[in-house]
């Protein structure tokens, strides 16, 4: 009896100590973030304050639907979907006016390729009414839009958004007509303007076949570059006489002392270009357009990079630049906004916060996108004048930053 009383006794102290390890052991892993919260369409993406800096555009991702168009009115934060398609994803976006947007599609289930291929154009007030096809998608869905293009001024295929900041002040837009030749190489790029409400166009002169255009800081075609047969040739528009002259010319490849790339213009006419100027790395400089020379010393130097980034301007003013380093950054000029970008700084410490604002001079809201390496993007209104700051949304929901791996830039 008491050889089996032992024995149970024995065995439940090896029942204890086994359980003893169990009952510290750690709670099980976490499961992981499902693949589609990194690469799924982004919640919110592309944010943009329009002219006046009231309101705000973006284009929203949702489960179920295609990538659509809203509008956030920053006074009341109601957003509403302006625009949207079953077949089709809003592409890019661009302000016309405060009232106006216009905007591009594609089909985000296929190939880049085939995204910019069959971007279309359309405009669309910002409460979503007076919604206007102005060029056609290229592809066979086309075939069976009634009416014909003269009827519904239906610009061709090749037709696309110049992506920079027109003058704001009307329904008028730049758009930029690439012209093929029979080897299916770009000859040349033309330049209309066009109204977003009509659909009637105005044909830019140009100096002959161009690569790209440049518009100044008051939205007008200031600047074009060719490229052809090993040279680069740039022409200036002048102001006074309206007719364009060469300004500068150089090798394509090779390069020369006096080679550069315009980057944007100040109010004053000022011309911003990107140079190397006999350095290992290329530096923002200034460019005199009467006498034909870079300027000796870089504006801005992003030490052991090439500068990659452009003006931060509003109408009438360069406030600073965006530069891309190992992060985004800017660099202001203008004090004020130097003072707004430590105030931001101060309210979200831990994160790149990179600031946008509207065109218009009396504009009090600025955009922040803010982001680290383990943050997704979100973005913020703040108000420059209150201190103020509204969270518009981010792009990716479901991402613990805690869970996510740090990074850190490597040089070779």
């Amino acid at each position: 009896m008491t050889s089996i009383l032992a024995r149970s006794l024995h065995a439940a102290a090896i029942l204890a100590l086994l359980a003893v390890p169990a009952a510290h052991a750690q709670a099980p892993a976490q499961a992981p973030v499902p693949i589609e919260a990194f690469f799924s369409n982004p919640l919110l993406e592309e944010a943009t304050l329009s002219p006046s800096g009231r309101y705000l555009a973006a284009i929203s991702a949702a489960p179920g639907r295609r990538d659509a168009l809203v509008v956030l009115d920053l006074q009341d934060n109601k957003p509403r979907m302006v625009a949207g398609f079953k077949d089709a994803d809003i592409l890019d976006f661009q302000w016309v006016n405060d009232e106006r947007l216009l905007f591009n599609v594609a089909d985000k289930q296929t190939g880049p390729g085939g995204q910019v291929l069959s971007s279309g154009l359309y405009a669309v007030d910002r409460d979503g009414s007076a919604l206007r096809q102005l060029a056609h998608r290229r592809g066979p869905q086309e075939a069976a839009t009634p009416g014909t293009n003269i009827n519904r001024r239906i610009l061709p295929w090749n037709t696309f958004m110049l992506g920079q900041r027109g003058a704001h002040d009307s329904n008028w837009a730049y758009v930029v007509t690439p012209e093929f030749n029979d080897l299916g190489e770009v000859r040349t790029v033309g330049l209309l303007q066009l109204d977003t409400r009509t659909g009637q166009t105005r044909s830019v002169k140009r100096p002959g076949n161009v690569d790209s255009w440049l518009l100044d800081n008051a939205g007008e075609p200031r600047l074009t570059t060719r490229s052809e047969d090993g040279k680069t040739t740039i022409y200036y528009r002048d102001p006074a006489s309206d007719e364009w002259r060469t300004i500068a010319q150089f090798s394509t490849y090779t390069g020369s002392k006096g080679a550069f790339s315009p980057v944007g213009f100040g109010a004053d006419g000022t011309l911003f270009v990107l140079a190397q100027a006999g350095q290992d790395t290329a530096s923002l400089h200034t460019y005199d357009l009467a006498g034909g020379k870079l300027s000796p010393e870089p504006v801005v130097v992003t030490r052991g990079y090439d500068f990659t980034g452009g003006l931060v301007t509003r109408r009438g003013k360069v406030l600073g630049v965006s530069v891309e380093t190992d992060a985004r950054a800017n660099v202001w000029f203008d004090k004020e906004m130097q003072a707004v970008q430590a105030a931001v700084d101060k309210q979200l410490p831990g994160t790149v916060n990179t600031i946008s604002v509207p065109s218009q001079p009396d504009a009090q809201w600025v955009l922040v996108r803010s982001y680290s390496d383990t943050r997704p993007v979100s973005y913020r209104a703040y108000n420059t004048k209150t201190g103020a700051s509204v969270l518009v949304g981010q792009s990716r929901a479901g991402i613990d930053p805690a869970r996510m791996g740090r990074q850190d830039p490597v040089r070779y």
